[in-house]
């Protein structure tokens, strides 16, 4: 099939379908989380999709060191333990996201989800200024299916 194939396939999807305008961008970006995760299916682990498209498999050092810059950021300087608080927080936040994503036989989550979590870990641990720096890194708006 082409690419012009398939493109004229999706057209009369969405006609036929009665999907508004507004809601394509929406839909295809779930279809192409789906079109990952068949791509992705038989291999080990989670998955991260960053905004630039690029696909990576989830490494908690990046985490950490993401948290680890922002605090050099603010007046309060986290330590290496209030770090590793947030880091252990965001990643029961992921774990529970996961198993609602093994019972679909899901393994990429966008980048911003992960965000959202590291956010939320920071602003439940009391970490105001920091939770401030952290949000101004990214302003993306989730996916509802991964809250």
């Amino acid at each position: 099939m082409t690419e012009n194939e398939l493109l004229a396939t999706l057209v009369e999807y969405y006609l036929q379908a009665d999907i508004p305008t507004s809601k394509i961008n929406a839909h295809l970006y779930d279809l192409h989380l789906k079109l990952l995760n068949e791509i992705y299916r038989d291999k080990e682990g989670l998955f991260i999709l960053h905004s630039g498209e690029r696909v990576e498999a989830f490494d908690v050092s990046k985490l950490r060191s993401s948290l680890e810059i922002t605090s050099d950021s603010v007046p309060e300087h986290l330590s290496s333990g209030d770090i590793e608080r947030i880091v252990r927080l965001t990643l029961e936040k992921i774990n529970t996201c996961q198993e609602k994503l093994k019972q679909c036989h899901e393994k990429i989550i966008p980048a911003r989800v992960i965000r959202h979590f590291v956010g939320e870990a920071i602003e439940e641990l009391g970490f105001q200024s920091m939770a401030i720096a952290y949000k101004k890194t990214r302003k993306d708006e989730l996916p509802t299916r991964f809250l």
